[in-house]
């Protein structure tokens, strides 16, 4: 006889809230930190669990952030700009392979954005100031 494991836990994250610190600097496609949950069921061999992380429904969050659904992963969309976007709050979701709608949890992830400041324009040399000799 065999006894299986029920999928009867649901995954939950590890902190109830994230905050990820950004840059103006940071161009889209990096990689701005992870979320993490855990699930019990996920320890046995029966099949059960299996974690699969996505954003929440807002499409503003949508456009502002992905993350990988495997690994949790957060990942920067498109540049920010700290005068239209210092802070974003972002729902991310977790679910368990078995119990889609019962199990999911969130999690709101906040971000602020720090302002890359007065980039200083490179000196540019001009020829008729100076005066060269051999």
């Amino acid at each position: 006889m065999t006894c299986l494991d029920e999928n009867d836990t649901p995954p939950r994250f590890r902190r109830g809230e994230v905050e990820v610190r950004l840059s103006e600097a940071f161009l889209p496609g990096r990689s701005v930190g992870f979320v993490r949950a855990d699930d019990p069921d996920l320890a046995d061999t029966s099949g059960n669990g299996g974690l699969a992380y996505s954003i929440g429904a807002s499409a503003s969050a949508r456009a502002f952030l992905e993350v990988d659904s495997a690994t949790g992963e957060l990942i920067l969309r498109r540049a920010v700009d700290r005068e239209r976007h210092s802070e974003v709050e972002v729902e991310v979701r977790v679910t368990d392979g078995a119990h889609e709608d019962v199990w999911k949890r969130t999690l709101q992830v906040r971000t602020t954005t720090i302002d890359f400041g007065f980039v200083r324009p490179k000196p540019k040399f001009d020829p008729k100031h100076f005066t060269f000799t051999d």
